[in-house]
């Protein structure tokens, strides 16, 4: 093998320095000092770590198997360009150690549109808010017919201000991240975009950016923690409440001005107050009044932040088909935690939707999970599995009047919520559900009776009693007075029947089921 192909060449900027020995072909190592970084902090390394990717592209473009290490040595990069690893496509090529300050006002830090088969290990990107960049990382896939798959990311993170998000991703399949963390301190941003439609632009210093819907499938999180995370102008200590029909609050040095919308959290003796979103009325330099009445909440004891509001969701999805989440971490303020978006009309839906073991916190939440429709749409495969909710509203939100979004083979558990809430607000009838399987503070909260369509089982956390319930079929032995039948510890004896409720004849089959001492018509199929 010629081990002049992996030197820097005879001169120029590399003045044919080794970049991989004999002993250690099967691994070539860059770093950005080779490329005259320096690693401190300050200045500009763009154009250093630019010359590194440049040479990743070149090596992989002469050998496609080549396995690369670009291994920031745990430097801190400073950075006024965006980082150019477009258009690389590697199996091999793996990326850690390497942390960056973003001051690329405007552009991504770490560009990698059109790039496949990567790892990232232990890569930092930090937003400079003087310099806001508008993300820290993006992927999409450039053009119609190209790739921006398998990728991995592990013990990465973001932090600091981004304007878009702090992760954009478009299209990205077969991805997955493990434990790491992604903060975005710019409220009027959000903290991570997840789609297969351009909902949010995209642009690139560097490559082709491609517009419209595309495949969005097999995207993975495990362990992760996407948070608005406020900082600066944006939080402020709170020393004391003063309850009324406007609310005075105690916060020196607070730098909030008349019209702000703030929400609060850890409010001694004010747990209501967590789910307020008001708005500033009145400042003096200690003090904001905001119009929220107190009047009938508890004494303040003590402690508490007030928040400035988040503009946006910190998460949004849209046009997934394979979307999951495990043991995941959510912290909003003023939004809710998640959005899932339907931006393309000729794709009205979401498949395998997995929200799984997912905890949110913050404050001023209306919901949880937000269904951002103009018409009619489905979810498909929709999980959620959460706790210790903070949710003031319900736990899902959105829909459109109307319109209904129906949920196919939910599966949703809600223990330990701050606030005992519906599960769907009203007015219901933009929700269905079939074939549900639901774990639920109580019936009344859930209150299928009132969706659009609904049928499935319903266990209560407070009483352990499972309901099952089928929209327009349950029937007393009259046949003629519709109710929610409930499955405790009696027996069911069922019998069947050949003849639909009232009627002497009917293609449908029904069956006497016997719960508790009481007999329900229900249907079983049908002949035609």
């Amino acid at each position: 093998m010629d081990l002049e192909r992996f030197r820097g060449g005879t001169g120029g900027k590399f003045g044919g320095e080794v970049l991989a020995t004999w002993s250690d072909l099967a691994v070539i190592t860059l770093t950005p000092m080779q490329f005259g970084a320096t690693g401190l902090g300050t200045g500009n390394d763009g154009p250093a770590l630019n010359a590194m990717f440049d040479r990743v592209r070149e090596l992989l473009t002469e050998n496609p198997f080549t396995i690369i290490v670009v291994n920031g040595g745990n430097r801190l990069y400073r950075t006024t360009d965006s980082i150019n690893v477009t258009n690389i496509s590697a199996w091999n090529l793996t990326v850690e150690n390497l942390y960056l300050v973003g001051a690329c006002t405007g552009k991504a830090v770490i560009d990698a549109i059109g790039t496949r088969g990567y790892t990232f290990k232990s890569v930092g990107i930090w937003g400079e808010k003087a310099n806001r960049p508008a993300a820290g990382f993006q992927a999409q896939r450039g053009t119609a017919g190209g790739f921006c798959d398998n990728a991995s990311f592990k013990e990465c993170f973001t932090d600091g201000y981004f304007t878009r998000a702090a992760a954009h991703d478009y299209g990205q399949e077969t991805v997955q991240w493990d434990h790491c963390t992604i903060y975005n301190r710019d409220h009027t941003a959000r903290v991570a975009i997840h789609e297969g439609y351009d909902a949010h632009e995209m642009t690139s210093d560097y490559a082709s950016v491609m517009t419209g819907a595309t495949s969005f499938i097999n995207k993975q999180f495990l362990n992760c923690d996407w948070r608005y995370l406020p900082a600066d102008e944006n939080i402020a200590a709170i020393t004391n409440v003063v309850k009324g029909a406007t609310t005075v609050v105690t916060a020196p040095g607070h730098q909030f001005q008349t019209g702000d919308k703030v929400c609060f959290q850890y409010v001694g003796g004010m747990t209501n107050m967590m789910g307020s979103r008001p708005t500033v009325i009145a400042r003096t330099s200690t003090t904001l009044t905001v119009d929220l009445d107190t009047t009938s909440y508890p004494a303040y004891t003590g402690g508490g932040v007030v928040i400035r509001q988040a503009e946006q969701s910190p998460i949004y999805i849209a046009r997934t088909e394979g979307f999951s989440t495990e043991s995941c971490y959510v912290v909003s303020y003023g939004q809710p935690p998640v959005e899932v978006g339907f931006p393309d009309p000729g794709f009205p839906r979401c498949e395998q939707l997995q929200l799984l073991n997912i905890l949110f916190e913050g404050a001023g939440q209306e919901c949880a999970v937000k269904f951002s429709n103009e018409n009619s749409v489905t979810v498909q495969g929709f999980a959620l599995t959460t706790y210790n909710g903070h949710q003031y509203g319900s736990l899902l939100g959105g829909g459109a009047d109307g319109e209904v979004v129906t949920l196919y083979a939910p599966r949703i558990e809600s223990v330990d919520p701050i606030f005992n809430v519906p599960l769907v607000p009203d007015p219901k009838n933009r929700f269905a559900a079939f074939g549900a399987s639901m774990l639920y503070y109580s019936l009344g909260l859930v209150a299928p009776q009132d969706w659009a369509d609904f049928n499935g089982q319903i266990t209560s956390i407070v009483t352990g009693k499972n309901t099952l319930y089928v929209s327009d079929a349950l029937y007393l032995n009259d046949h003629k007075t519709k109710l929610v039948g409930t499955f405790g510890t009696g027996a069911a004896v069922p019998t069947l029947g050949a003849n639909k409720p009232g009627t002497t004849s009917d293609p449908a089959l029904w069956m006497d089921v016997e719960i508790e001492g009481v007999t329900y018509c229900y249907p079983v199929w049908s002949k035609t």
